[in-house]
């Protein structure tokens, strides 16, 4: 997943989509090296900011940590897969909050089987 993820930021970035500072990077735990990224303080050769820190790297938060921010640029990690009738309201609730912090671009990143 972590290939991905930074394959995506530096299309966007190589694009000219948007820059750094413009991502947010979103996980579904409450830390990040329990997350699919695993223990990691850059990515895409870019540091990890808490969100709105100084400098040129990607913000990083929780999806649930996120609310009321919002980015021009959201990846969304770790969330489950879902089906139209799996009954998951949790995982449909963090997939909603992640993705609604995105204005132009959104990326999410699933993991099978909850």
């Amino acid at each position: 997943m972590l290939a991905a993820v930074e394959h995506t930021i530096k299309k966007w970035i190589g694009d000219g989509l948007c820059v750094p500072q413009e991502i947010l990077l979103l996980h579904a735990r409450s830390q990040l090296q329990e997350s699919e990224l695993g223990n990691i303080d850059s990515i895409a050769d870019y540091p990890l900011l808490q969100p709105f820190g100084k400098g040129e790297g990607i913000q990083v938060s929780s999806i649930h940590k996120a609310k009321g921010l919002d980015a021009k640029a959201v990846i969304v990690v770790g969330v489950p897969q879902l089906t139209e009738d799996d009954g998951q309201e949790y995982d449909r609730y963090s997939l909603f909050m992640g993705a609604s912090r995105a204005r132009q671009l959104l990326a999410v990143f699933t993991v099978r089987g909850g």
